[in-house]
């Protein structure tokens, strides 16, 4: 008999998936979660990193609400910030960069889906 899992190209990601779980589950930062998934920021921040003053400009949102997202990003250890500047953590890259294999984001389209429907997540 043959084991399926060895016909299978096993890759696996380098972070642990629980901090999304986490916010999945428990809604609390899943709608900024959100946001920055639907404004690509992970994605943007992967390719520079930035202040939220700069992340405000090139993604041409409102100052203080870019200051507001990031720090929440940021509080829930999907951003990082260093000497000023926000950038994805381990996990951010492995599950909300577009182009990763185990890209989340279209679990956080399905929330939004639900939410408009039923007024929650």
């Amino acid at each position: 008999m043959v084991n399926a899992l060895s016909d299978v190209n096993q890759s696996f990601p380098t972070a642990d998936d629980r901090k999304l779980w986490d916010l999945h589950l428990s809604g609390l930062a899943v709608h900024a979660l959100t946001v920055g998934d639907e404004l690509k920021l992970f994605d943007e921040l992967e390719k520079r990193p930035a202040t939220a003053d700069e992340i405000a400009q090139r993604l041409q949102i409102n100052r203080r609400a870019s200051r507001a997202l990031l720090a929440l990003l940021a509080s829930t250890e999907l951003l990082v910030q260093r000497a000023g500047r926000y950038q994805p953590s381990e996990t951010a890259r492995n599950f909300l960069l577009t182009s990763s294999p185990y890209y989340w984001g279209q679990s956080f389209r399905y929330c939004v889906l639900w939410r408009s429907r039923t007024a929650r997540c």
